[in-house]
């Protein structure tokens, strides 16, 4: 028993390949990249992954600086394209008020409202987003010599002003709109009298 068991194993040893040599040269031996003063063994190539990473960081945030403001300039155009047309309104509004009282006087916002012209849940300071409106009336008795025209306050004045919310959107423009039915912008590099809509950059 012993005899076949050594014999066995003795069988088993002579059929097992010989042991290679070890060699430097193999695959699985980290290999050196020449050409540079600092030779960099294959395995430490996972650094150009990095290097890859910043590329892509750099180049996002490049075009989030280019789009970026073009997205907000859109939508403060949008916004101040629709201050303009409430503004029209409103001064439809006060055209229609007008005409049916005579042409006599303006109104304030709170007849307006009362009279249904402007939205009952609206109010100055919401009714445009983002914006604040002022809102002005004056009756200018029209007079003949010394003599005032009793009963008869027409030419009056409206004077509606839609400026920026304080924490709204950014840098968007202050608007106006009086009785002669045209919009302006304020242009404080034009000259223009902020006590005076009608002295503002004419829009509409």
């Amino acid at each position: 028993m012993d005899e076949k068991t050594e014999n066995g194993t003795d069988d088993l040893m002579d059929e097992m390949p010989p042991a290679e040599p070890f060699d430097s040269t193999s695959d699985n031996m980290p290999q050196i990249i020449p050409g540079s003063s600092e030779e960099t063994p294959v395995y430490q190539r996972g650094a150009y992954t990095i290097i890859a990473i910043l590329v892509v960081v750099v180049i996002m945030t490049l075009i989030s600086a280019i789009t970026v403001p073009k997205i907000l300039n859109a939508r403060r155009e949008i916004r101040e394209k629709e201050t303009i047309s409430q503004l029209k309104s409103i001064g439809s509004s006060q055209m229609a008020y007008q005409s049916t009282n005579n042409n006599k006087i303006y109104a304030t916002f709170t007849t307006l409202k009362k009279q249904g012209y402007v939205p009952g849940e609206a109010s100055l300071g919401d009714m445009i987003e983002q914006y604040s409106l002022s809102w002005f009336v004056s009756d200018i008795p029209v007079t003949t010599g010394s003599t005032v025209a009793v009963g008869r306050s027409y030419p009056g004045r409206f004077t509606v002003i839609a400026f920026p919310r304080s924490g709204g959107f950014a840098n968007l423009s202050t608007f106006g709109i009086s009785e002669d039915l045209v919009v302006r912008v304020y242009n404080p590099d034009n000259n223009n009298d902020v006590d005076d809509v009608r002295t503002w950059d004419p829009i509409l």
